[in-house]
């Protein structure tokens, strides 16, 4: 909705002008001031006026209703008329009063001081207000109603001068948003002021741009027909007994294995690394951590504190709560043990400059829902003894060194392979929680027994990995990050796009967020493999001028669905030292000198000598190619789904046994896709479908940035072809809405509309809402009804 009310270059003149026009016309018509003081002054005074005000309010009210937002933006241009109207009829008188009053707005803006939350301000003045109001018609001062007449027309006038751009950074794992700020860095404008000179929008630009979107806001707060997601029910935490089922079977397992893994003590190893981890990226020294974290999770850390750094900005943070953490799932794939934690938390957070130190926005809260994913071989013990989580080489004990995140320099052990120790693989954002059996994925059985060592954690490390490396390129114009990673076709292809942008504008991402790295695919010919890898990620776009000027900026966080095709040649084997360190020399595991070396500064070998994966080409999700990988998926589950139900015995076993579970994300994707494939979403269903983002814990910019893209026709998601696919969409919808024991009959009636475009019925629904409420019962949670 956002990008519906920006107000760029252009638009900006016109407003401008006929700012300009209707206040000179009124000029020409009403030479007088006080003409139009005296109309407003009779509106307060005079009781027939009143009368017809109250008569007229219902009108009024309906006229809000239907077209508010527009009808507010309209009252602020006419304030805004009145505003040259005043300094052009009475140049003196019009400045000082006008000034007078803009002053104390404007400190609020650029945050000199600060009034209070806007309902407060405004009642505040409305009281001031009508007291004055009051005072002068008992006494009948005319100058009093003349003063109060003009600060009623100019109040909306200065309720915009009193507006601070908002702030919708994203500090922890992601980078700084696109949201407009007048709340720069000294270095930021210090690296403004050569643009500013010749360009005087880039000096306007973020005081405009943010207006229209704080007006669209103040109205979103404060009308009751606006949808309000932060007044939905509890958010509860769903677990299906498949899911429960598996994690304590594999935990069991674990135990076996590991007679000293004890969960409660592993669960109090984290927290204390969560608050390591915390410190580490917040005082922007990740190296503390990169020991104990895989690659790909280190590149996104460095990622945001290098964005921070360019900027001249820190993060400070304050009064850290976090409830106890969960072990929420358990995987053994054969190759490595996964434990996936819950972690549910909050802060309170402030962006500072880092070399005055002053506070550049207040504190404000912050509240993450992430699964925390630790990995370790099978074979793996219990420590003992300090391991990794505690800056010491879980095989001989020597301290590690900064910098020293591969091999021991003491005993030459690969500390992070996961035979010695947990090591952080992943932060999965809760909306983002999926699963998938890597069976179900085509001729996942035949590379495994042709390459045994072959692992997902790889595949999902090096796509990260490689993934941070492309936006490095966009930004730098750099075609060297990426020349360890990819084919030679692939990067001459790279490296002639950007030479034939050299004359033309920029265009990289700001706001990145990694949301998921998943394995779809396998193609096995006779020389080489390749791997079909779905990355789903979000940002904002940005295109610069030459000048460096930003000509191009949208609203709102765009999710991005890239297919990236990894292959190598067919006799490759997997080493098993290097899982979760792609961003290190495959030969001696050494840090390279920078993101755009080529060679290795220890053991001088070639970093892409073709024996590992490579990036071939990056594909959209509805390309043919990729389609028909997907297809082939779809055959297998759908067999798979059939063998299972052929026996009776079997149909147990698929009640507790976890196959693939669609991400919140996908769901809601889905949802957002079928509601609407007319063009059109009421309010009823804007509100289902925002209430469903908050059960699965998707932030509000996210779910706005699917919606947008959605309208545009620019994602591509492709829905279920399968029943099977099509009725697990079904399910993970109906038992999402229906988690709180509640099921309106609005959020009944969008479930229905989901199920027709699936294939299904609103019997299907119905069929689904009583399991679920068998499975309430049976889990003693009493659900309740809404009439």
């Amino acid at each position: 909705m956002e990008e519906t009310f920006k107000i760029g270059r252009r638009g900006f003149t016109v407003i401008v002008v006929s700012l300009m026009v209707a206040a000179i016309i009124l000029r020409i018509k009403w030479p007088d001031i006080d003409i139009v003081s005296s109309f407003v002054e009779q509106i307060f005074f005079d009781k027939l006026m009143m009368r017809v005000i109250m008569y007229a309010l219902p009108v009024l009210f309906a006229f809000i209703v239907f077209l508010m937002p527009l009808s507010m933006f309209f009252l602020y241009w006419c304030s805004a008329v009145f505003a040259g109207y005043y300094v052009l009829s009475a140049p003196l008188e019009g400045t000082l009063f006008f000034a007078l009053m803009a002053i104390p707005t404007l400190f609020n803006r650029f945050k000199i001081v600060r009034f209070p939350a806007a309902p407060i301000t405004l009642g505040i003045s409305a009281v001031v207000l009508i007291t004055v109001v009051i005072i002068s018609a008992i006494n009948d001062v005319f100058i009093i109603r003349h003063i109060v007449a003009k600060i009623f027309l100019l109040l909306p006038t200065l309720h915009i001068l009193s507006m601070q751009p908002g702030d919708d950074s994203q500090s922890r794992f992601q980078s700084e948003s696109g949201q407009v700020t007048t709340g720069l860095s000294s270095t930021q404008k210090a690296r403004m002021q050569s643009i500013t000179r010749t360009n005087w929008w880039e000096l306007l630009r973020p005081h405009v741009e943010s207006t229209a979107i704080n007006i669209y806001k103040f109205y979103e707060r404060n009308s009751e027909f606006a949808i309000n997601t932060s007044k939905s029910r509890a958010t509860p935490h769903l677990h299906t007994q498949a899911q429960d089922h598996a994690r304590n079977i594999n935990l069991a397992n674990l135990k076996k294995r590991d007679g000293d893994f004890d969960q409660k003590a592993f669960i109090v190893r984290i927290t204390k690394a969560f608050s390591v981890i915390q410190d580490a990226i917040y005082n922007q020294h990740i190296e503390k951590i990169q020991a104990f974290v895989s690659d790909a999770l280190y590149e996104q850390f460095k990622s945001r504190i290098d964005e921070q750094q360019a900027a001249g900005t820190r993060y400070q943070y304050e009064k850290l709560e976090e409830e106890p953490f969960s072990i929420d799932h358990a995987y053994c794939d054969g190759s490595f043990d996964e434990i996936q934690l819950l972690v549910k938390a909050s802060l309170k957070e402030s962006l500072l400059d880092s070399k005055t130190g002053k506070t550049i926005e207040a504190a404000r809260r912050r509240v993450f829902y992430e699964y925390w994913s630790f990995i370790r071989r099978p074979s793996g013990k219990t420590l003992k003894k300090p391991g990794l989580l505690e800056g010491s080489c879980p095989n001989c004990g020597a301290p590690i060194q900064i910098g020293q995140a591969t091999v021991c320099s003491v005993c030459n052990s690969f500390i992070r392979s996961g035979f010695y120790d947990w090591v952080l693989a992943r932060i999965t954002q809760g909306c983002e929680w999926s699963y998938t059996d890597p069976t179900l994925v085509p001729n996942w059985k035949q590379l495994k027994a042709d390459d045994p060592e072959f692992t997902i954690h790889q595949i999902e490390d090096l796509a990260g990995v490689i993934f941070w490396n492309l936006r490095l390129v966009e930004i730098s114009r750099k075609v060297e990050p990426i020349f360890r990673f990819a084919s030679s076709e692939c990067a001459t292809y790279i490296a002639d796009a950007l030479r034939t942008s050299e004359s033309t504008d920029r265009h990289w991402w700001e706001n990145i967020a990694l949301a998921s790295v998943s394995l779809k695919g396998i193609v096995i010919d006779s020389e080489r493999v390749k791997l079909y890898t779905l990355v789903v990620w979000s940002g904002i776009p940005i295109t610069a001028n030459a000048d460096g000027a930003i000509t191009q900026r949208i609203r709102y966080n765009k999710p991005v669905r890239d297919v990236m095709v990894l292959s190598r040649d067919k006799k490759c084997r997997t080493n098993q030292n290097n899982t979760l360190s792609s961003a290190h020399c495959k030969s001696c595991g050494g840090a390279l000198s920078s993101s755009f070396a080529t060679q290795c500064g220890y053991c001088n070998s070639t970093l892409n000598d073709g024996s590992e994966w490579q990036l071939e080409k990056i594909l959209k999700e509805d390309s043919a190619e990729f389609v028909e990988i997907l297809n082939q998926k779809s055959e297998i589950v759908s067999e798979r789904f059939a063998q299972n139900m052929a026996v009776e015995a079997a149909k147990v076993a698929e009640k507790t046994k976890i196959e693939e579970t669609r991400s919140g994300r996908d769901i809601i994707t889905v949802m957002a896709q079928v509601l609407l494939a007319d063009g059109v979403i009421d309010a009823a269903e804007t509100k289902f479908i925002s209430e469903m983002a908050v059960k699965y814990h998707m932030p509000p910019e996210q779910l706005e940035g699917i919606i947008e893209s959605v309208k545009a026709g620019e994602v591509k998601f492709l829905k279920p072809t399968t029943a099977k696919e099509a009725m697990d969409t079904l399910k993970g919808a109906v038992s999402m809405a229906y988690a709180d024991g509640v099921l309106a009959p609005e959020e009944e009636a969008a479930l229905e509309r989901v199920a027709k475009e699936l294939g299904y019925s609103a019997l299907d629904v119905k069929r689904i809402v009583k399991a679920e409420e068998k499975l309430m019962r049976q889990t003693k949670i009493k659900p309740q009804r809404q009439f």
